[in-house]
């Protein structure tokens, strides 16, 4: 029967928190590596350890938000190649002085070498998709979907792009607003 959705969500917050702690650590060694800035203005500010409920946050709802997404043949895994594509690219700009600075981009010393793990996660999905295309072989199901949601998120959390986390998974973001007031509808009538 699986695993309740209570109990899933228990156990995702129960993965991300320390997740979150140790990212929340690792970015307080970088002055300015825990400011939340809106990209492209200067507006922005200190988070300080309130960054760990937001890591927590964007990790189990992108989860979350990619395993809603998966239901149809190849949907998630093509949403996701251009989302961790995009995402890849920002980690990469946040990584580089120059071009953080020019796009306004929190600078993170180091976070380039997130990367290695976007592309890691390009290939699998990219090799995964040949096989989940209609009519699908493989389906990725809650054990790949979760996961591959969380990584995302915490490639963009290490990057603190998690706001532009929002713009380039869009259709994850669109399907779980569209769930969110399908259940929001059921309940209230």
């Amino acid at each position: 029967g699986g695993l309740s959705a209570r109990k899933k969500l228990a156990w995702q917050l129960i993965l991300a928190v320390p997740v979150a702690f140790v990212l929340c650590l690792t970015l307080s060694k970088t002055a300015g590596a825990l400011d939340l800035r809106l990209p492209l203005t200067h507006f922005g500010f200190n988070l300080g350890w309130l960054f760990v409920p937001l890591a927590v946050i964007v990790i189990v709802g992108a989860s979350n938000a990619v395993n809603l997404t998966d239901g149809l043949d190849g949907l998630t895994n093509g949403c996701l190649v251009f989302a961790t594509t995009g995402m890849a690219l920002l980690t990469y700009a946040a990584g580089h002085a120059e071009i953080a600075a020019y796009l306004n981009l929190t600078h993170v010393p180091g976070s380039g070498e997130m990367v290695v793990v976007a592309g890691a996660m390009l290939g699998g999905l990219l090799g995964f998709l040949w096989f989940n295309c209609h009519p699908a072989q493989v389906f990725l199901g809650d054990t790949g979907s979760l996961p591959l949601g969380a990584l995302l998120g915490i490639v963009a959390l290490a990057s603190r792009t998690e706001l532009l986390l929002i713009v380039v998974g869009g259709v994850f973001v669109a399907e779980a607003a569209s769930v969110a007031i399908q259940l929001a509808s059921a309940r209230w009538r």
